[in-house]
């Protein structure tokens, strides 16, 4: 069954919500907020975080790949679309795959694994 909508319809409430959007009438769950980076998530950060540990985790103190700024390197990749995948659904793929083997495997989501248990997790999840 197809929806349609008067195009008159579509530009008053178009017209009403950039007023609305314009003088902050609108709750902030609907108002535009800042882009958010989708690789500062907790499966990313433990992710790079088991591939390269950072100061906390690394045996020296060294710093890791969350010091050397890689979360907003890969944001910023991804914005450029100029890697010949689509990275959306590796991101998607790789976030759920992590999960999903941790669960299977460890009875916890991948972020409330050891650094050993995470580094097995990734190791099996490469494989695929």
């Amino acid at each position: 069954m197809k929806k349609t909508m008067e195009r008159r319809t579509f530009l008053k409430a178009g017209g009403s919500l950039f007023i609305l959007t314009s003088v902050g009438a609108l709750p902030k769950t609907l108002q535009a907020t800042e882009i958010v980076n989708p690789y500062n998530d907790k499966v990313f950060i433990a992710l790079m975080e088991t591939i390269i540990p950072g100061h906390l985790l690394d045996p020296t103190g060294a710093p890791g790949a969350i010091e050397a700024g890689t979360v907003q390197f890969l944001y910023d990749t991804e914005k450029t679309n100029t890697l010949p995948i689509p990275v959306n659904l590796i991101r998607t793929y790789l976030k759920t795959a992590l999960n999903i083997k941790s669960v299977w495997r460890y009875r916890k989501s991948f972020v409330n694994l050891t650094l050993e248990q995470r580094t097995e997790v990734a190791k099996r999840v490469e494989q695929l």
